[in-house]
């Protein structure tokens, strides 16, 4: 059975993945608006810069449907991506709150586990999880 630590360890990995699908996300869309803009051609670090900045603002669900707009989405990935907003927002903001107590009980704890497990495969990539 897991110990406390490492389901916190799990909890940090899933969280890592979480930031990381974000993130690939936002250089995803900065790559597709560089593209729509000719900075492949002729470079505007000005425009960049606002964008980038744009980007760093915006929530997954602002990210999302952005890049729903300027690239397109095989029916795969356009579900996965239409659950990770809620799964990213239920790990980082309702977690603790719906599972602190079960840590005590070896039953609570291969719960966290499964559910962290369920979490790491959400924020996926290349349909192979970030960490084990």
């Amino acid at each position: 059975m897991a110990t406390r630590d490492e389901l916190y360890v799990k909890f940090g990995i899933a969280a890592e993945a979480a930031q990381l699908f974000e993130t690939d996300l936002g250089s995803l869309l900065l790559c597709a608006r560089g593209l729509e803009r000719g900075w492949h051609h002729e470079v505007d670090p000005e425009d960049a810069r606002k964008l980038l900045d744009h980007i760093d603002r915006s929530t997954l669900g602002q990210l999302l449907g952005i890049l729903k707009n300027c690239v397109s989405l095989d029916y795969g990935l356009v579900d996965r991506f239409a659950s990770a907003p809620e799964a990213r927002n239920r790990l980082f903001h309702r977690f603790y709150e719906s599972h602190g107590f079960k840590i005590q009980t070896d039953e609570g704890r291969l719960r966290w586990w499964l559910i962290l497990k369920f979490y790491m495969a959400n924020f996926s990539t290349h349909g192979r999880p970030l960490a084990k």
